[in-house]
């Protein structure tokens, strides 16, 4: 390592002057290629050694994308343009050189990093039409060799790049310069091509991109007659199961783009001319993999949409057509029994697509049509009118279930003494929704249409089934009111159900950023293993680089939708599925203890994983096992009479009360203590102080009762617990000041707390996201504090020496003053010393004899010697005793030894 470490060359560090450097080399470098190939324009051995330079300059160029801060430089030297340029560069080497660093360029992680040199760099890419050079570009390059293969997976990496920040804007900017003709054509391949490949999974994915929000798009697909192609893509999957996951990702993309296409209206009678029902209906009675898919694109072809008319094909022509294909005889066996496929979709999904197909054709279906569709429901003895009132029953169950966990909510809210708040009741109404309302009303609409149109016998058989349990036709009309509620709320996290991967990051190496976006609408999603998983708003600081564990998530959960989130039983660990069917991926994220974030395929075999670990001999999680998600508890651990009285023998006198149930319990000591106040113990109840047993044994189990009633509600505000704090005022008054910090948070507002300063928020993830999000900028305020404190000491400790290297110079001076004007004043007397000494040295004695010379002469009472204190004649120095003759007063006190250097 030692050797490898000498041997690396340095990197300099980028600026601006380094920079432009690197770009006067690259542009010399890109002229002497231009001038060579002129000179030389058939003759490739005169131009080849410039285009390996041009190669070298360009590769050089990478090490911009470590400081996206530069890139106005960029642009301001007008190297984008010249790298734009140098894109239908004759030798592909140096195209797919150029295509390389632009997608590296413009990667999103690099992008966000800072948000006015992508601005600027995005800019001048778009003025030089980035996209349609690409596209140009893609025309030659040759799939059959790896780097030109590379090539064209980088620009349509590149475009995906200014699409995910750019939107719409660079979405329907790239349709117009010919990307989706090029997709379409690529997607077709040429006779005897593979169904699937790499490029083809990524042009899938990004046309459905480019579908996703823009009806332009979707118009211009249509006019392109890009169903056809699409149709016949899919049509492989008819009688052929997918062979990978990758190739299982293409086909699902390709079903998305078909759902998308159908939104815009005008394009539903291609559909229907391109014979897409047909297709559709086919797959159905196959029952291979892509049955899936055919039901959701059934269910976005026969329900109406906005904008539909029949001027362009409305549902109620797709529904005549579905029914004249022999369409119902293919979805009313699915619709008497779910498919429960363990290589498809979720049956809850099934059941969703095949009762919104029967009920949009019971609603559009017309004359013939229609009389054929409701003689289903008389045939076979009404079994059918037995199905739609077993839907009916277990959807009723589950709504009822949906309800009595709300109306806890809202006792909850009334015991507060409040009144639930117009966005509460809102919220209570997307929690029926989603709890099964929804399809609730689909299928008691779709009662409503049968009972309407069919003979008064159906109507009756109907009635009594529904009677058989308790139901009646006031039950109903009820429910299909209610249905005619129109939702503008969302919950912070149910919004993001539905939402698709658009990046991920690693803040730190447990704690991952999930950038989720529908149309216009985004969101971040933060997971902390063993802490915390919450929506935020905060701008958190991200790795250079991602982590292993980042790609890896990248590769299989980047652009899939988040399908569900959820909690595995009562335990502290969270499922979240994206993805559907075969092609689904889970996160499990577990927030106990050291806590983990595992990644596992639809069938929970661990894929990848922060922390491997046994947790007894025979379960080990690690990659290539299976994540024992069955082993969830599911529901909390309670007391009863027996268990508290075995606790309360066992333990000692004056044991706290709080700690005595929390290992007992689930419910953490925060809600405990809360529990025991409301229910009059007073605070830090210990056994025989505040508690006599057996007298208050039940006043305690009913406590543990009610924690339970607040574990269980699905609806609770956020609160930041924050601490009162004294420090200095910075103004250097010597006044203190108040300030607070953030001390805890909870998801509801405990009595032990009633006394100390707090902070409301409207949902828990709100408060999770305010508290952490400070909590680091506090860290952040702390570190500038203590640089601040250290840069002080050292800028006093500067001072000091300063003042004390100032004091020595100024003593010093004074002291060369002094002896300067002792010599002066002594003249005469020096310039003899001078001369005797440098007479008894040009005489050639020694040291030792010029030293006894001079002994010998103040013996005798020489004055000249008499002044001479000491001899370094080995520095040409000596000491002379000399006085100011103007001061006799200290003539004899101060007889100073100056040394004076023989020259």
């Amino acid at each position: 390592m030692e050797l490898l470490e000498k041997d690396a060359p340095e990197v300099e560090q980028l600026d601006d002057t380094s920079l432009k450097r690197l770009i006067l080399t690259y542009e010399k470098k890109s002229l002497k290629n231009q001038e060579m190939r002129m000179k030389f324009p058939d003759n490739p051995e005169k131009f080849m050694e410039s285009e390996v330079d041009l190669n070298d300059a360009i590769q050089s160029l990478h090490i911009v994308a470590t400081a996206p801060e530069l890139y106005h430089i960029l642009v301001e030297t007008n190297a984008i343009t010249s790298l734009v340029s140098l894109i239908p560069h004759e030798n592909t080497d140096i195209s797919t050189a150029v295509i390389n660093l632009i997608q590296e360029l413009t990667d999103v992680d690099t992008l966000n990093e800072s948000k006015e040199g992508a601005d600027v760099l995005i800019d001048a890419l778009l003025r030089q039409q980035i996209c349609g050079v690409l596209v140009s570009n893609l025309e030659r390059l040759d799939e059959n060799l790896k780097e030109e293969a590379d090539g064209v997976q980088n620009s349509l990496a590149t475009i995906e790049h200014l699409i995910d920040f750019r939107g719409d804007v660079v979405s329907e900017d790239a349709v117009s310069q010919g990307l989706m003709v090029w997709i379409l054509k690529r997607l077709k391949g040429a006779k005897g091509s593979p169904v699937f490949d790499g490029t083809k999974l990524y042009c899938a994915e990004i046309l459905s991109i480019l579908l996703q929000s823009s009806n332009k798009n979707r118009k211009t697909l249509g006019d392109l007659d890009g169903i056809d192609i699409l149709l016949q893509q899919l049509a492989y999957y008819k009688r052929h199961d997918p062979s990978s996951a990758e190739e299982t990702e293409m086909m699902e993309n390709l079903f998305d783009c078909v759902c998308s296409y159908l939104m815009f209206s005008p394009n539903r009678d291609r559909f229907l001319r391109a014979e897409g029902l047909q297709l559709m209906n086919l797959m159905l009675r196959e029952k291979k993999y892509s049955r899936s898919g055919a039901l959701r694109v059934l269910s976005h072809a026969l329900t109406s949409g906005p904008g539909d008319s029949h001027e362009f094909g409305s549902a109620a022509d797709s529904c005549a057509k579905f029914v004249e294909i022999l369409g119902l005889r293919t979805i009313f066996p699915l619709f008497m029994k779910t498919p429960k496929s363990k290589r498809s979709a979720p049956a809850s999904q099934h059941e969703e697509h095949i009762v919104s197909i029967v009920t949009a054709l019971a609603k559009h279906c017309r004359g013939s049509q229609r009389q054929r569709f409701l003689a289903k429901f008389a045939e076979n003895d009404s079994e059918k009118l037995e199905r739609l009132a077993e839907l009916h029953f277990k959807y009723m169950e589950k709504v009822g279930r949906t309800d009595v966990r709300i109306e806890g909510e809202r006792k909850g809210i009334i015991a507060r003494g409040e009144e639930p708040t117009p966005e509460e009741d809102d919220d209570f109404y997307l929690q029926r929704l989603s709890g099964g309302l929804f399809m609730l009303q689909q299928i008691d609409l779709l009662m409503v249409e049968v009972c309407a149109g069919c003979p008064p016998q159906v109507k009756q058989r109907l009635i009594d089934l529904l009677s058989l349990r308790g139901a009646s036709v006031k039950e109903i009309r009820s429910i299909l009111r209610g249905s005619e509620r129109f939702m503008k709320f969302q919950l912070n996290i149910h919004r993001i159900i539905g939402m698709r991967v658009n990046q991920i990051y690693d803040i730190d190496w447990k704690t991952y950023l999930i950038r989720l976006q529908r149309t216009e609408e985004k969101a971040v999603l933060l997971l902390e293993s063993g802490n915390r998983i919450h929506c935020t708003n905060y701008e958190w600081p991200k790795q250079p680089a991602p982590s292993s564990f980042a790609m890896k998530m990248r590769k299989h959960i980047k652009n899939k939708r988040l399908e569900s989130l959820t909690q595995l039983g009562v335990d502290r660990i969270v499922d979240l599925q994206f993805g559907s069917g075969e092609a689904s991926y889970h996160l499990i994220v577990e927030l106990y203890d050291r806590g983990n974030m595992i990644l596992t395929d639809h069938e929970y075999v661990i894929l990848n994983l922060l922390r491997p670990r046994t947790d007894n001999e025979e379960r080990r999680i690690a990659v290539g096992e299976k994540y024992p998600h069955e082993n969830a508890r599911l529901d909390y651990r309670m007391l009863d009479a027996t268990s508290w009285e075995d606790a309360v023998s066992k333990a000692k006198p004056n044991d706290n009360l709080k700690k005595l149930l929390n290992p007992r319990l689930d419910f953490g000591p925060a809600l405990i203590e809360h529990c025991l106040l409301e229910a009059g113990f007073p605070s830090n109840a210990a056994i025989g102080k505040g508690y006599i047993h057996p007298e208050n044994a039940q006043r305690v189990l009913e406590a543990m009762k009610a924690a339970l009633e607040l574990c269980r509600a699905s609806s609770f505000n956020g609160y930041i617990i924050q601490k009162k704090e004294t420090r200095l005022k910075p103004d250097a008054s010597g006044e203190s000041e108040d300030f607070f910090t953030y001390a805890e948070y909870h998801p509801h507002k405990y009595i032990q707390f009633d006394s100390a300063p707090f902070l409301g928020f409207p949902n828990f993830s709100a408060a999770v996201d305010e508290f952490y999000s400070k909590l680091e900028n506090q860290k952040l305020d702390l570190k500038v504090v203590q640089h601040e404190k250290l840069a002080m000491k050292k800028l006093e400790n500067v001072l000091k020496d300063r003042e004390n290297r100032l004091a020595g110079l100024q003593e010093t001076q004074e002291t060369d003053k002094r002896r300067g004007e002792m010599i002066q004043f002594n003249l005469d007397l020096v310039e003899k010393a001078l001369l005797v000494l440098r007479s008894a040295i040009a005489n050639q004695l020694s040291w030792s004899e010029i030293s006894q010379m001079v002994k010998d002469a103040q013996d005798k009472g020489d004055p000249i010697a008499g002044s001479i204190r000491q001899l370094k004649l080995e520095i040409n120095h000596f000491t002379m005793a000399l006085r100011d003759p103007y001061d006799i007063a200290t003539q004899e006190a101060n007889k100073p030894k100056l040394p004076i250097k023989d020259e």
